[in-house]
């Protein structure tokens, strides 16, 4: 059933209260998601990792992007994508099978190294155990990533722009910005790089045929 929930704030003699709303018939629902689209002011905290992309940005842009992107959401296109998913899903299970009769282990260390090859193989196209690129490195970048992100939310002082630059966690996430960065630039100029080539050898076949011809 979906459920869609929101907190309001008043303020009677300096006491809080706070009210949750929740939706649970699925055409309010609809309503609900298809008309209050402008985000809250705490998706700006993800803008320095991902800029005005679908989760952050505005209203008319969001529209744009999204118009865009469905396309890639045809299922045609989906389907395409299902050898990946099964290839990744069995080499999960063997590497899960290696903590088979250990007792109790942390899947986490195994899911989201297989997760991220998943989506660099189907998003960009781009095969992770090819590269020169650490997947621990990245890993690491974007769960202190999220932790900047997850501190700077729950401490209030921090959601003002002016003090949160001159914080520590500024500078932490910073460094890991820095870092995942560095692998999605290095990711997207090899996709370019594989293009522009393939681009070339279509055009070096077609001066070929026509000059055979």
């Amino acid at each position: 059933i979906p459920i869609t929930a929101g907190t309001h704030n008043f303020t009677n003699n300096n006491v809080i209260r706070t009210f949750v709303s929740v939706v649970t018939d699925p055409d309010d629902t609809y309503t609900v998601l298809n008309t209050c689209l402008e985000k809250d002011y705490v998706y700006e905290f993800v803008k320095p990792f991902l800029g005005d992309s679908l989760i952050a940005a505005k209203v008319p842009l969001w529209k744009e992007q999204r118009r865009l992107l469905n396309p890639a959401f045809n299922q045609s296109l989906l389907d395409t994508f299902m050898g990946v998913f099964n290839s990744q899903s069995r080499k999960l299970v063997q590497e899960l099978g290696k903590e088979a009769g250990k007792g109790p282990f942390d899947h986490w260390i195994y899911a989201r190294h297989n997760a991220l090859e998943t989506v660099f193989l189907t998003s960009l196209g781009v095969d992770f155990s090819q590269t020169d690129l650490s997947k621990t490195e990245y890993l690491e970048a974007l769960e202190n990533m999220f932790s900047t992100m997850e501190e700077r939310l729950v401490k209030f002082w921090l959601h003002s722009p002016y003090t949160f630059a001159f914080s520590d966690v500024k500078k932490r996430q910073d460094e890991s910005v820095k870092a995942l960065h560095r692998v999605s630039n290095t990711v997207l100029q090899t996709r370019k790089a594989e293009l522009n080539r393939n681009v070339s050898d279509e055009r070096s076949l077609k001066y070929q045929g026509t000059f055979y011809t």
